[in-house]
């Protein structure tokens, strides 16, 4: 029950639902600014949009609750896949440009930063994988998973929250700006605008914040998970034979080669092995170099209708612990 409550409160009404609201909102009211001749008063304005829902049929109502709950969604969605773009693209999102810039600096740039990241991930992500996160959930072992839902609860709602409501505030900084060329610019008008451009930037930072403890709590769980649980046989934890683990692992590199096939873009190659061998610290010993020997052994990448397997391969052995790097 208590679960249920936490979820209901901070994962779905304030990380979800509000932001849906704001957006919803802001378009609205732009709508109804553009559409007709109302009073050049923006309080008039939300007060006529305000009463028209309030007088709205009940069909009426549910609707709108529906679609502000879908546009929160849209927004959990673009962030989400903006996330995946970045840590692809740039090893982490917390090593992406401005992100080394003074916070007061960070918050001003807020609103231009989610402009930039949106279109980053609309007009140069070249397929899904490269938007894709990948889940530390799967190197936490089950004796952990509390733990791991503990973090979540802590960091994650929260974060959402801050972020998607910076999202949504671009929708009200845009709908501000409509506002004041269509009816004329005052000094509460332009000190409206500024209101909104600061508090997307600040809940854009707050929401990184969280983000960054997130992630760092999380790969902190998975490296104490994996070294608690690495070599340990017991009832719960059925020993694997080395030979299997090095398939598995092998099979899991030559996935990577595959869909890396024919590609001049060393940074992706790169990136997308360090999703699946270079996230937890102390792992690439066993797990990258019994791939790479089961590849040889089995002289997989040698095989002359794979010649691209053998380039990417000796990419991946001098790459170390690889960076996002430059092209090849």
């Amino acid at each position: 029950m208590k679960d249920f409550i936490t979820k209901a409160t901070f994962g779905f009404l304030m990380a979800q639902l509000f932001p849906g609201s704001v957006a919803v909102f802001a378009i609205a009211f732009t709508s109804l600014t553009l559409e007709s001749q109302q009073p050049n008063d923006l309080t008039a304005i939300v007060a006529i949009l305000l009463e028209n829902w309030k007088d709205a049929s009940t069909l009426l109502q549910v609707f709108i609750l529906a679609l502000c709950i879908g546009a929160g969604m849209f927004i959990h969605g673009v962030h989400w896949a903006t996330l995946g773009y970045l840590e692809n693209k740039w090893g982490s999102v917390f090593q992406t440009y401005w992100h080394d810039k003074r916070l007061w600096l960070q918050v001003l740039l807020g609103p231009i930063k989610i402009v930039r990241e949106s279109l980053d991930l609309l007009f140069t992500a070249r397929h899904i994988r490269s938007a894709s996160v990948r889940e530390n959930i799967y190197d936490i072992h089950k004796d952990f998973i509390p733990h791991f839902e503990f973090i979540e609860e802590l960091y994650l709602y929260y974060a959402q929250f801050f972020v998607h409501t910076a999202y949504a505030l671009v929708g009200v900084i845009a709908c501000a700006i409509t506002f004041v060329i269509h009816y004329g610019v005052t000094f509460g008008r332009l000190g409206l605008i500024l209101l909104a451009y600061v508090t997307c930037g600040t809940f854009l930072v707050l929401g990184r914040i969280l983000l960054r403890s997130l992630f760092h709590a999380e790969n902190q769980l998975a490296e104490r998970s994996s070294a608690d649980f690495a070599g340990v046989a017991s009832a719960e934890v059925e020993e694997v034979p080395v030979a299997k683990e090095a398939e598995k692992y092998g099979k899991a590199l030559l996935k990577i080669f595959e869909e890396n096939a024919g590609r001049g873009r060393r940074d992706i190659f790169v990136a997308n092995l360090r999703q699946v061998f270079f996230d937890l610290p102390g792992r690439r010993n066993y797990d990258f170099d019994a791939g790479i020997a089961w590849l040889k052994e089995k002289k997989i990448v040698e095989d002359s209708s794979k010649r691209h397997h053998f380039r990417l391969l000796k990419v991946a052995e001098s790459a170390g612990e690889p960076p996002a790097g430059a092209d090849e």
